[in-house]
């Protein structure tokens, strides 16, 4: 992500993890605005002046239709924990591995790690509950467009459909 503007460090590079709920807070105290003290994000003005936080979490969750599963990512330093439920969880070290092709999950002296990450995880959330309202919240809006038949032919088709 880059940021530049009124209070932003120029050429400095931030390496604290952030996450999207930082861009609401971020876009409030570019206006002056005081972000609700229930949000959790920060602004990322604040965060790019602050020291680095090498245990600030990192978090995203992907629930698509038709998946079987949905997906959890937590960052926390060099540490990358993918997390899926019913299946695997992969861990990634990001200063040896910058491109996550080497799963250490498996790896028996990384056991430690891979439970502390899913500790930060369900600190969090419920990965199974989540998943679970997800896939009932979709398949409330495909019965309400009509089933999954009706639901596929709705939005754009896009600029190149597959062969």
């Amino acid at each position: 992500m880059i940021l530049a503007g009124p209070g932003v460090p120029a050429g400095h590079v931030c390496a604290t993890n952030t996450n999207l709920v930082d861009v609401a807070p971020t876009v409030l105290a570019a206006a002056g605005v005081e972000s609700p003290n229930e949000w959790s994000g920060r602004s990322l003005i604040q965060i790019a002046n602050e020291p680095h936080d090498p245990a600030r979490i990192g978090f995203s969750e992907y629930h698509v239709v038709g998946s079987p599963s949905g997906a959890f990512l937590v960052r926390e330093g060099h540490w990358a924990y993918h997390h899926y439920v019913g299946y695997q969880p992969e861990l990634f070290d990001e200063r040896s591995d910058p491109e996550q092709a080497v799963n250490l999950a498996a790896d028996l002296k990384h056991r430690p790690v891979v439970a502390h990450m899913e500790a930060l995880l369900r600190e969090h959330l419920d990965p199974e509950a989540t998943d679970r309202r997800a896939k009932d919240d979709q398949n409330a809006q495909v019965n309400r467009f009509g089933g999954r038949a009706a639901a596929l032919q709705l939005g754009p088709k896009g600029a190149t459909p597959a062969p």
